[in-house]
């Protein structure tokens, strides 16, 4: 088999190598040759001639037996095939040769440790549809042969519903070494209502790419999108229909979305306890610069992400129903470790926008030192959107690192960690670490969601305290050029095995990184292993990181815009205190430590009056009290109050907010209603806004208040009557 570059080379570069050689064993002809010849040298008398021929007829047997169940070799090449041929010759030969067209190798009844493979550097424009099945222990093979490039299945137009390969009913296949382009489904393996188990589907060191087809999918599989990868089970029951399947090695990039497991109600929201698949394990995988989520998991009992990146998804696009790096729904008994999730965009006005998405009705799932980063939305959303009452439950996040930032959400208010339409029963996080942005909270709960979550040995930070310890001491060093095997680099070398969970990098004004990864060096395994993803640096940025035990550190660059990369600065620490540990686990409601004095002729309301209410949320602040996160429209804010006599009022907030932020605010009653708008000033502490002028009347009046862009925090509102 062939190792190929393009895709699977700069995944492993990103993250780590995986070795694909093979051995050769003897042929049973050749035991046969060595056991005659033995018999020639044998004495001519009568007892040892009859003695050669029982061997001979003995090692005949085992011969014909072993050709009867032997596996056969097929070879396809579209340069230099021809259909007419046997197909079980490599290379053109006389009268015979590989096949041609993929056609022609969907006519075969494949059996069990059956091989087909493809010639590197041919391009195919036609579906795949091997028939037979294989084993778990002797799968059919799909793969490559001869040196060069991947084979490739380009069918040239995504937008058209055409697949690469086309399994029905069907188990016992690996696919390995493959290329994929421009396939509206580059795999597509669906099972029949009523199909017994399948087992075995292994995926490894493929590379999938460019199907950006993207609309409305609410009756998957009539209406498709570009993905690289689809399970579809068209079973409605609770039956598994394929088990045992492994994603290895393999890169996803620009797809709609990279791997899918679906069944015929796209979100089956009343079937919470329907699992058509099991078993499912994705490992050393990346994803990159894709639409919506690139791992959209359903109904799968059983399974793993280990080692996987995603990265850069929901640029440049809108999605009808929102963005997330991953999503899984109706999902139990999952394993996630050493994974990361990052620059998830909004795109041109998407949802969501979080790095990971738990959708509804997943148990018992496990998330151990994976990254969190750089959203436009939340860092972590867990909902129950897409599923009936069932809540998620038993969720174990345990030394994991949201750095989320929410730059500009979209429906979602700006924290790390917003809980929303439903009950999540025991999720807990444990030894995690939280940065948080100027105006994000740490956990918001939202549209009457009860969330029991709780934070054991946990730090939370302001990301701009980041990095705030001495650095850690090392000797830095730079690549002259860049390599055929990797592109510049810039090395920490620390003398000694330290541990490091932050990195500060700056660029050099000349400079114009656009994609690099942080990578450290594993002694155990001899190699660099990733930590960290990042697109562009600029003046200053910094990066934290799942903490690792290291020598050495060093950040590659793969991409530049324009001319020789640079970096003005390149720092690592460890910086294990929190701004204020205590908030993670703080759960009561405390008087706040500051006084506020009320003054006559001021009616003065503080979030504690109004927690509780719609459309807003509420969480306990550092210092005591609470603060609200208010949402944007259609979402507004109720309160019913009296006010002391007739005249204007001068309204102001205390908030902390980002750019381009506005309270909207209505007051009045039925027969008279005062408008207007508060610009709230940029600050990450707590700032008085400027007032506005409303004329209220004596008596009983009502408070509407409203954000167009919402995720500001506030922590009281003033009305002054202006003498």
């Amino acid at each position: 088999m062939n190792q190929s570059n393009d895709g699977s080379a700069r995944n492993e570069t990103i993250m780590k190598g995986a070795d694909m050689s093979t051995k050769t064993q003897k042929h049973p002809m050749t035991r046969l040759h060595d056991r005659s010849a033995e018999n020639e040298t044998m004495t001519n008398g009568i007892r040892a001639w009859k003695s050669s021929i029982v061997a001979l007829a003995a090692a005949g047997a085992v011969l014909l037996g072993a050709m009867s169940a032997q596996a056969a070799t097929y070879y396809v090449s579209q340069s230099s095939g021809d259909d007419n041929w046997s197909g079980k010759v490599e290379n053109p030969k006389g009268a015979d040769g590989p096949w041609k067209t993929l056609a022609k190798a969907s006519t075969v009844e494949y059996r069990p440790g059956d091989r087909l493979l493809l010639k590197c550097g041919d391009i195919w424009d036609e579906e795949l549809r091997p028939k037979g099945e294989g084993t778990p222990d002797k799968p059919i093979l799909i793969s490559s042969y001869g040196k060069g490039n991947k084979p490739v299945i380009d069918r040239q137009d995504y937008r058209k519903d055409l697949f690469g390969i086309h399994l029905v009913d069907q188990g016992g296949f690996k696919i390995a070494g493959l290329e994929f382009n421009r396939c509206m489904t580059g795999i597509y393996a669906e099972y029949s209502a009523g199909c017994p188990t399948r087992k075995y589907i292994s995926i490894e060191d493929c590379y999938f790419h460019d199907s950006l087809l993207y609309q409305h999918y609410e009756d998957y599989p009539k209406r498709k999108i570009g993905l690289g990868v689809c399970f579809f089970s068209h079973e409605r029951k609770n039956k598994i229909v394929l088990t045992d399947i492994t994603i290895k090695n393999c890169v996803f990039r620009r797809l709609a979305s990279g791997v899918w497991t679906n069944s015929p109600d796209n979100f089956n929201k009343y079937a919470d306890f329907i699992w058509n698949f099991g078993n499912m394990n994705f490992e050393n995988c990346l994803f990159e610069e894709g639409y919506q989520w690139q791992m959209g998991i359903r109904g799968v009992d059983g399974g793993s992400v280990k080692n996987c990146v995603t990265h850069d998804i929901g640029r440049g696009f809108r999605a009808f129903n929102g963005v997330a790096g991953a999503m899984f729904f109706r999902c139990k008994n999952w394993v996630f470790e050493d994974s990361e999730w990052g620059f998830v965009d909004i795109g041109n006005g998407s949802g969501d926008g979080e790095a990971f998405d738990f959708e509804g009705s997943t148990d018992n799932m496990i998330m151990k030192n994976c990254l969190f980063h750089d959203t436009d939305g939340p860092g972590f959303l867990v909902c129950r959107y897409a599923s009936t009452p069932q809540p998620n439950k038993n969720i174990v996040m345990e030394n994991c690192v949201i750095n989320g930032k929410s730059k500009r959400p979209r429906g979602l208010p700006r924290c790390a960690i917003v809980s929303t339409t439903g009950f999540n029963d025991n999720f807990s996080w444990k030894k995690c670490r939280f940065y948080l942005s100027p105006g994000e909270q740490l956990l918001v709960t939202m549209d009457g969601a009860a969330t029991k979550m709780t934070f054991e040995d946990c730090i939370t930070k302001s990301l701009a305290n980041a990095c705030s310890t001495p650095k850690i001491e090392a000797k830095d060093s730079t690549s002259t050029e860049a390599t055929a095997s990797e592109g510049h680099w810039f090395q920490l070398d620390f003398g000694k095995p330290v541990e490091v969970n932050e990195f500060k990098i700056k660029e050099a004004p000349s400079s114009s990184i656009a994609r690099y990864v942080i990578q450290y060096w594993d002694d155990r395994k001899a190699q660099w292993l990733s930590c960290f993803n990042g697109s562009g640096i600029g003046a200053e940025f910094v990066a934290p990181i799942v903490s690792r035990t290291t020598s050495k550190a060093r950040l590659l660059v793969l991409r530049t815009t324009k001319d020789k990369p640079a970096l003005a600065s390149f720092e690592a620490y460890n910086d294990t205190k929190g701004d204020d540990q205590a908030l993670a686990a703080q759960s009561g409601v405390q008087k706040r430590e500051e006084t506020i004095a009320v003054r006559p002729g001021v009616i003065h309301i503080e979030a504690e009056d109004l927690a509780g209410r719609r459309n807003v949320t509420d969480q306990p602040t550092p210092a005591g009290g609470l603060q609200l996160t208010v949402l944007p429209p259609p979402n507004a804010m109720k309160y019913d109050f009296e006010v002391p006599e007739d005249g204007k009022y001068v309204v102001t907030l205390n908030t902390i907010a980002g750019e381009g932020k506005q309270m909207d605010i209505s007051a009045g009653d039925a027969g008279k209603w005062e408008q207007g708008t508060i610009r709230l000033p940029v600050s990450e502490t707590w700032k008085t806004t400027e007032g506005v002028e409303i004329e209220l009347l004596k008596g009983h009046q009502t408070l509407w208040m409203s954000s167009p862009q919402g995720g500001f925090v506030m922590r009281w509102i003033e009305l002054a009557l202006k003498k």
